[in-house]
């Protein structure tokens, strides 16, 4: 399934302090679906478990995974790198782009805040 870089802990665990949601009350929801030209799309905010979730921690954070978004994330690493000057996201890498390259990625992220969705990770 998929798993969590230190540092993308970290940052997920600060936006939800940030938010001011509870103390250990809260999950992250990740989803990746395909869009029409067969690029996957990923996604994540928080949210509350429900019926059909995966639900597993990773470095402290609680995690949810609906069943559509299973297969597609399997082997995926979510990491926050340098994105640019003074800049930084979260990437998906997928499992044979489990270790970024030095210096960061260019694309491919969003910000600590959420996203609707993402690209790939490094390219």
């Amino acid at each position: 399934m998929l798993t969590l870089t230190p540092a993308a802990a970290r940052e997920i665990q600060s936006a939800a302090l940030r938010s001011g949601l509870p103390d250990d009350d809260w999950a992250l929801r990740i989803a990746a679906d395909v869009d029409a030209e067969g690029a996957i799309r990923f996604g994540l905010g928080f949210d509350e478990e429900r019926e059909a979730d995966l639900s597993f921690t990773d470095h402290g954070v609680a995690l949810l995974v609906g069943a559509p978004s299973r297969e597609l994330l399997t082997g995926v690493t979510l990491d926050f790198v340098p994105t640019g000057p003074n800049a930084w996201g979260f990437v998906f890498l997928p499992p044979e782009e489990a270790v970024a390259p030095a210096g960061g990625c260019g694309s491919g992220g969003c910000s600590s805040g959420g996203c609707a969705s993402a690209g790939r990770g490094c390219r």
